[in-house]
């Protein structure tokens, strides 16, 4: 029997509203259930969800803001709100109030700014199971919580970091469509030579 087939969107956005990612576009589309992010580590320690290019920022833009600096940039216009950027603990609190699961897509312009945001949003997260947060689910970061990345090193050290903790989160790699496009990007640039040790290079889809 084939196992039940999961479905998660990764963006949405409801008529009237600026941004993307948001609870009421997915809410009211009918997809409740399951949600992919991009989880981006700034510079003043603050751990952002937003989609760079919805921003119109590079991802290296988006690595040397604060918060306030985020929000200046992207709450263009009059009828912007305050601040237009949720953070991890707001937005991972949220979907676990709403019963939805989470695919976390720790970003970063090279492997090792994202080896630094996946051990900062772990931290974030057992804190937060540390704080009884899911106390009404405690198996919710083991079910219900993945970290994913296209950089082999922050999955690496995520892994590392999570056994030193006795912790338990699924990790999961991001493989690019074609092998020029993990070429291309700093943060899979290792890609080919894991391909290599798995015995897939020829086949890259394989």
């Amino acid at each position: 029997m084939m196992p039940e087939k999961e479905i998660y969107f990764s963006r949405g956005k409801r008529e009237n509203q600026p941004f993307p990612n948001s609870f009421e576009a997915l809410l009211k589309e009918g997809y409740g259930k399951a949600v992919e992010v991009d989880v981006f580590l700034l510079r003043d320690g603050n751990i952002a969800i937003l989609h760079h290019k919805d921003a119109g920022l590079t991802q290296e833009q988006i690595e040397q803001m604060t918060l306030d600096e985020l929000n200046l940039a992207r709450g263009v216009g009059k009828n912007a709100p305050e601040r237009v950027t949720p953070l991890l603990e707001e937005f991972v609190t949220a979907s676990f109030d709403r019963d939805m699961s989470l695919i976390l897509e720790i970003k970063g312009s090279s492997s090792e700014s994202a080896k630094q945001s996946v051990k900062a949003v772990l931290q974030k997260l057992f804190w937060l199971e540390d704080q009884n947060v899911f106390r009404d689910k405690p198996t919710f970061l083991k079910e219900d919580v993945e970290i994913s990345s296209f950089s082999v090193e922050a999955l690496e050290c995520g892994r590392e970091f999570v056994e030193q903790g006795g912790r338990n989160i699924s990790l999961g790699l991001l493989w690019t469509s074609v092998k020029e496009r993990a070429a291309d990007m700093e943060i899979s640039a290792t890609a080919e030579s894991l391909a290599l040790r798995l015995g897939c290079a020829d086949n890259w889809t394989q």
